[in-house]
């Protein structure tokens, strides 16, 4: 449907006759008349469609349950661990020891996905005294959500390797999301989603974070949930 739309929207869009400036972090700039491709225009429906729908729901889902007391970090890890594949435990690899033998991706997860709920407790609490403070959360989980999706490849039968200069290379996080394993087990949706948050097709959190190009006023609440969307939609599986 996303796939579509874009195609169908951008025939008719205005944008083919403008010409497009775009700046990077070190105010570089170029003019480019085919910045907007269809590529992008399936962005822009996306942000117009999640920013719409997706997002007011997630909060009207978050805030009913914080003040009714049914999601907490308790309530939400148990539901993770029961529900998906961060709570198991596979067969312990090579270079792991033994303190790794019970660990799960969960235990990776957990010190993020606390934070992110003691920081919203903490602003419902202290309203108007303090700024709830995203920043562990959101650096941590955006790059356990690049180790989590280089594992899911592995157990399921991909490979995440690439040969290059005649050496074997991991992939970088646009390959893994272009991967025949994800393109097999994901829909495009959830694809665009996750570009959408981590590459420059979007938000390209993942690279601001990597090189700490966020100020401080950059590390919000909506950041914070839209990298908590991806992670739900990376382990919505049971593995066998």
């Amino acid at each position: 449907m996303l796939k579509e739309l874009t195609v169908k929207e951008y025939k008719n869009s205005l944008i083919n006759i403008f010409t497009v400036t775009e700046f990077d972090e070190n105010i570089n700039y170029r003019k480019s008349p085919s910045l907007f491709s269809s590529d992008k225009m399936r962005f822009v429906y996306f942000s117009i469609h999640y920013n719409t729908f997706v997002f007011p729901l997630l909060i009207k889902i978050f805030a009913n349950g914080i003040i009714n007391g049914k999601i907490n970090y308790f309530s939400f890890y148990k539901s993770l661990k029961d529900n998906t594949w961060y709570g198991q435990r596979f067969e312990k690899r090579l270079a792991e020891r033994d303190l790794d033998e019970n660990t799960t991706w969960l235990s990776l997860f957990a010190p993020a996905l606390y934070e992110y709920f003691a920081q919203i407790e903490m602003g419902f609490i202290m309203t108007g005294r303090q700024t709830p403070n995203y920043i562990l959360c959101i650096d941590s989980l955006t790059l356990k959500f690049e180790g989590a999706m280089r594992d899911f490849i592995r157990l399921i039968g991909g490979n995440t390797s690439v040969e290059k200069e005649g050496e074997f290379r991991e992939q970088t996080l646009e390959q893994l999301l272009s991967n025949k394993t994800i393109l097999e087990n994901f829909s495009i949706e959830d694809i665009t989603l996750f570009e959408y948050v981590f590459t420059n097709k979007g938000w390209n959190i993942r690279n601001n974070v990597a090189h700490c190009f966020y100020p401080y006023s950059s590390y919000s609440f909506e950041k914070a949930t839209i990298v908590l969307l991806c992670i739900l939609r990376l382990g919505r599986y049971r593995l066998k």
